[in-house]
């Protein structure tokens, strides 16, 4: 079955049009990359927009660039940084995937692991559900609750409903809502709707209730 692209709205070719010309005009990333975070931004009407980099030097993950209107949040985030072998945006680093597929460290051994659910439950960071994170000056304060404990809930959801349904719904969520905004209760409603599951005691524990999940 072939398939035919949509056209470009107004506003989308307006964008590449403006992103083409500012990478023709501009060599400086420093320069450059800020106002295509800004334009992208304002395209997708999105709160922030931000690039997570790598110090190759400290192994730690970092945000240089951030389109964030709020000044305080800006600064919290440019401030941050986190090692590069944690979180969801450390395991895409270290291919997760590829190491289940070449004999290294699997998803389930890097959610079992100390910095992840080996964590004691006395540990304050896990009072802080994801889902509950109460403004965006706080998203990232611990990192922890965005990046392990949300990582973590896929593995735990991975396991749950089982690689057969988990991957292939994971590639509907981008192929349906790429380019578009999306909310928890959106991948919620998903996840029932694939796996066949009733999931709300799951979602329950590891998105919306403090403290240390134990069953699910």
């Amino acid at each position: 079955m072939t398939g035919t692209r949509a056209p470009l709205s107004e506003e989308r070719a307006r964008l590449l049009y403006q992103l083409g010309c500012a990478f023709a005009a501009r060599i400086d990333l420093d320069e450059l990359l800020p106002l295509v975070l800004a334009e992208c931004r304002d395209a997708l009407a999105a709160e922030a927009a931000s690039v997570l980099l790598l110090d190759p030097a400290r192994r730690e993950l970092y945000f240089p660039y951030v389109a964030q209107d709020d000044p305080q949040a800006a600064a919290t985030l440019r401030a941050l940084r986190m090692p590069a072998d944690r979180g969801v945006a450390g395991a895409t680093l270290q291919g997760a995937r590829v190491n289940e597929r070449t004999g290294g460290l699997t998803a389930q051994q890097q959610f079992n692991s100390n910095a992840n659910y080996g964590l004691p439950a006395t540990d304050e960071r896990w009072q802080g559900p994801p889902a509950l994170i109460p403004e965006a000056a706080n998203l990232f304060d611990p990192s922890f609750v965005p990046y392990n404990r949300g990582a973590m809930t896929l593995q735990a959801l991975r396991v749950k409903i089982g690689d057969a349904v988990f991957f292939p719904m994971m590639r509907k969520w981008y192929a349906d809502n790429r380019d578009g905004n999306v909310t928890t209760e959106d991948f919620m409603a998903l996840a029932e709707s694939e796996s066949g599951q009733q999931l709300d005691a799951f979602f329950d524990v590891w998105l919306y209730t403090p403290g240390k999940p134990t069953s699910w």
